[in-house]
C-alpha cells in the first residue's frame, strides 16, 4: 500500500508528516468482538530530506492471536521494517 506525505510545515524546522504503508491483520477470533491489528510505519521528514520512520502496531485489546495470525504478523512486521528502510 502507497503512504502518504503531507506538505512541509514551518514550526521552528520545516517537516513534514509520513503517513506510510499499512498491513491489516483480520482477527477473527470471539466471533468479531476483537479489533483487527494494524501495523503501520509513520514519521517525519525534514525539508533537507533526512526521515526518522517508526513502526506503530496497533491492537487495542489484549493480543491474543491465531498461529495463523502470529505468521501474517510476523510478516507485516518485516515488511514494514523494510518499507521503513527504504523510505528512511
Amino acid at each position: 500500500m502507497i503512504g502518504q506525505v503531507a506538505g512541509f510545515e514551518d514550526i521552528g524546522a520545516a517537516f513534514r508528516v509520513f503517513d506510510g504503508p499499512e498491513w491489516r491483520i483480520k482477527h477473527t477470533t470471539d466471533h468479531g468482538r476483537r479489533a483487527d491489528i494494524v501495523v503501520t510505519v509513520v514519521g517525519l521528514q525534514c525539508a533537507a530530506g533526512h526521515a526518522e520512520l517508526e513502526i506503530i502496531i496497533d491492537c487495542p485489546d489484549t493480543p491474543i492471536i491465531t498461529s495463523a495470525q502470529a505468521r501474517k504478523l510476523g510478516m507485516a512486521l518485516i515488511a514494514a521494517a523494510d518499507a521503513a528502510e527504504w523510505f528512511g
